[in-house]
């Protein structure tokens, strides 16, 4: 049998503004994921280890997309199955620029994220 999948964000989404997820949509979601049919996954712009954190509320789930796509993890085999890095280059061209214009750069990533090459 198929799985469907379901996709969801968290921001605003799931979760509305900076309030925790409310207990309906926690139990809603652990319902959805009990259900062999289906497969949750959280889509976000943040870290991993933040929607790991996030997702433990329902239960968990076993594929996550983070960092605004640039990552789907699968949580039960511990590794990442798709990875989009920014490239070095590109990073210090955005400095370079940041710089050149008098402007701030600011990049979060995650303890655990692997460096571009």
């Amino acid at each position: 049998m198929k799985k469907k999948i379901i996709f969801s964000d968290i921001d605003g989404t799931i979760r509305p503004s900076h309030d925790v997820i409310r207990p309906v949509v926690a139990d809603a979601i652990k319902r959805i994921i009990k259900k062999d049919k289906y497969e949750f996954v959280l889509v976000t712009g943040r870290s991993r280890p933040e929607t790991e954190r996030f997702s433990s509320v329902f239960g968990g789930c076993r594929y996550i997309i983070d960092a605004n796509g640039g990552e789907l993890f699968d949580t039960i085999e511990r590794k990442v199955l798709y990875a989009c890095p920014i490239p070095q280059k590109a990073v210090e061209r955005m400095e370079e620029l940041a710089k050149q214009y008098n402007l701030r750069l600011v990049m979060n990533v995650a303890a655990d994220y692997a460096l571009a090459s």
